[in-house]
């Protein structure tokens, strides 16, 4: 009677059988008790059986699952990856881009700057040169005024020398 009521309430927990039904056994001899409890015992394996097959097909399916999330995941963290040296690539083209813009630029200025002082030096020569010019002009005229007073005073000295040989020889001759 103890294995049967051990059995009753074995099959009670399994079955969910609340603990307030109360638990009835007949007392009819043990081969009718032991029949009904092996019967009962065999349709719970059966279901635990069944059960535990139900649970293994679970979980194998969530294995399957599980290995296409993480198979998704890794796809999804290549295309990342990918995505993300792509990024990297265009980041690196992009500063390359800027440095020869900002090169560019630079040369530009360079340029512009070297034009500006090519033609601030020949502003400048042109007006030394100008400079120099009427200098020299000045000194030139200088030179020719000068050489011409000398001219005329040189052409004063021989006419005055002409007209004292003139009067030297009328003078000796009217002795």
């Amino acid at each position: 009677m103890r294995i049967v009521r051990s059995l009753l309430i074995a099959l009670a927990l399994i079955f969910g059988v609340s603990a307030a039904t109360p638990i009835s056994a007949s007392a009819a001899p043990g081969d009718d008790i032991k029949g009904a409890a092996n019967k009962e015992a065999d349709s719970a394996k059966k279901k635990g059986n069944e059960a535990k097959d139900d649970a293994k097909k679970e979980g194998e399916k969530a294995e399957k699952d599980v290995a296409k999330e993480a198979e998704k995941a890794k796809k999804e963290g290549a295309k990342s990856a990918e995505e993300a040296k792509a990024a990297a690539q265009a980041r690196k083209e992009a500063a390359q881009a800027k440095a020869e813009a900002r090169k560019a630029a630079q040369e530009e200025r360079a340029e512009a700057a070297l034009a500006a002082r090519k033609e601030r030096l020949h502003k400048q020569e042109d007006k030394q040169h100008a400079s120099r010019m009427k200098e020299i002009e000045a000194r030139r005229a200088r030179l020719i005024a000068q050489q011409e007073k000398q001219l005329k005073n040189v052409a004063g000295a021989q006419a005055r020398e002409e007209a004292r040989h003139e009067k030297r020889e009328a003078k000796i001759e009217g002795l």
